[in-house]
């Protein structure tokens, strides 16, 4: 029967598809399948065509152009030859854990017989497994400041498409947000929003894809807070900062670049440095401030005045003793 076949027809060739019932031609080559998307890790994946032929076919499957015969495909667990099934009217081809560097292409069911030929397609491809390391917690972004979004992207495989979005759409890089990979680290990418709002809070994606029917996405959440109390955020970064001695917040405001001065402090031999941060302005520098209230002021000013007062007795008493003693003199004269 191979004797009646036209093109390549080695081993995996069967040329028992035949149908008297049909008109004299070509074979006449259909599927129900059109292109395969699949991924990373799949296995035992058919990919099936029906031959109708009179006179009788001989069908051969090729992968990107050539007989698959050839194709013994293998890695670190061993072999993954590619398996087909002739049972007409149909031929199945079967593979077996799927890899995008192995399985990746176009797949041929053709068909020949004595009249001519007849090729049918099939495009596959096939997406590697993707994992994500982001912040799993809700994030906390301050307002005014801005803040980082920092994830490892980790794949087998080149990854074609990293990104980050929001509600699906892609974000570009623009005066409110900066996109970078870090050179010394290419799975490492980063997204800043700066200036942040209230209407940065919610769900970012992160999405990566080396298949695009078959993205991963992580999302993450963003959580909008004011600056915390006793710490000032600057705008153009994501770490609050402690505030400086002498200065304090209290979280009266929502946007905090600078904390504020606290009231002026007295000279004290006491820790002018609060132990933690002041988040109010009883937290600022306690100091030995003179007391000038009422009840206390009296006994301060006798202390002061009475000694004042016995040294000026003293020195009149001994300037009255002098003249006394001077009167009583006699004159020493010519």
């Amino acid at each position: 029967m191979a004797d009646h076949c036209k093109g390549p027809a080695p081993q995996t060739s069967q040329c028992s598809y035949y149908n008297p019932q049909t008109p004299k031609d070509i074979p006449n080559v259909t599927s129900e399948q059109l292109n395969r998307d699949l991924v990373e890790g799949d296995n035992n994946v058919e990919i099936k065509c029906k031959i109708e032929s009179n006179p009788p076919a001989c069908v051969t499957w090729l992968f990107n152009g050539e007989n698959i015969q050839k194709f013994i495909w293998s890695d670190f667990y061993g072999a993954t030859i590619p398996r087909i099934d002739y049972s007409p009217p149909s031929s199945t081809l079967k593979l077996y854990s799927i890899k995008p560097d192995l399985h990746r292409g176009q797949y041929t069911c053709h068909a020949s017989n004595a009249i001519g030929q007849t090729n049918y397609m099939f495009r596959v491809s096939v997406a590697a497994i993707i994992t994500f390391k982001c912040p799993d917690n809700k994030e906390s972004a301050y307002l005014g400041s801005s803040f980082n979004i920092t994830c490892k992207v980790y794949s087998n495989y080149p990854v074609r498409t990293v990104d980050y979005r929001r509600g699906g759409r892609r974000v570009e890089d623009d005066s409110r947000h900066e996109l970078y990979q870090n050179p010394n680290y290419l799975n490492q990418f980063t997204m800043m929003i700066k200036n942040v709002s209230h209407e940065d809070a919610g769900t970012w994606e992160l999405y990566a894809h080396n298949s695009p029917n078959h993205p991963e996405i992580k999302n993450i959440t963003i959580q909008v807070v004011p600056c915390p109390r006793g710490f000032y955020c600057p705008l153009n970064e994501s770490t609050p900062r402690r505030c400086p001695p002498r200065t304090y917040n209290d979280g009266t405001t929502n946007i905090t670049y600078s904390c504020k001065a606290c009231p002026n402090v007295f000279t004290s031999n006491k820790n002018l440095f609060p132990s933690g941060p002041a988040k109010s302005i009883e937290d600022c520098p306690k100091t030995d401030k003179p007391d000038t209230s009422q009840d206390k002021l009296g006994p301060r000013i006798s202390a002061v005045v009475f000694p004042t007062a016995l040294v000026i007795v003293v020195i009149l008493i001994g300037l009255s003793c002098l003249r006394r003693m001077r009167r009583n003199l006699p004159w020493q004269g010519n």
